[in-house]
């Protein structure tokens, strides 16, 4: 298992949001932030690291030598994804909005790092919140706006995984669940 995988969410206990961040390229900034927007947890770090810098970011930078239809040819943004480990899980949402100098290339990506929270919850609840904070992230007219979204977003998702507690705990999704994110 990769370094990665090996730390990569640990915990336990009632179901809990610990944070929610983004990172990558919006409107209300010239360039790719160093830092996370939001919460900075070590998980979250983890999940920028292996998911932006070590995959994201390379990939658009070889597309782009290969022309203008590079990455609208080989692939258009805009997934959900969930990952999990020992009960522990990132949900998260990734889309290519046009930055400041009207660049749609490189993605922002905002990401939920839950605890104990059951997949169901993920799927139904903490998903679709993402795609209203996606369209709010959008909409923000400074780094202060992107911010406040992610507060917002921390505490209505926090509030809803803390009603979930008396669910089951995240398991190993079945080929039925799966297949719900391969569309």
């Amino acid at each position: 298992m990769s370094k990665f995988g090996k730390g990569f969410l640990s915990g336990g206990g009632k179901p809990s949001l610990a944070a929610v961040a983004g990172f990558g390229k919006l409107p209300v900034w010239s360039d790719h932030p160093d830092t996370l927007s939001g919460d900075s947890t070590d998980v979250l770090r983890a999940v920028k690291h292996e998911l932006y810098d070590n995959a994201l970011e390379k990939c658009v930078g070889i597309w782009e030598h290969w022309g203008k239809e590079g990455p609208e040819r080989l692939i258009q943004f805009g997934h959900s994804f969930v990952w999990l480990r020992d009960g522990d899980s990132v949900a998260g949402r990734i889309w290519a909005p046009s930055d400041s100098m009207k660049r749609s290339q490189y993605p922002y990506v905002i990401c939920a790092q839950c605890m104990s929270t059951p997949l169901s919850t993920l799927v139904d609840v903490a998903l679709p919140r993402l795609i209203e904070v996606q369209r709010q992230c959008d909409s923000a007219n400074d780094p202060n706006g992107v911010q406040r979204v992610l507060v917002e977003a921390k505490r209505d998702l926090g509030n809803v995984l803390d009603q979930s507690n008396k669910l089951p705990l995240a398991v190993e999704p079945s080929a039925e669940q799966r297949g719900r994110f391969r569309t």
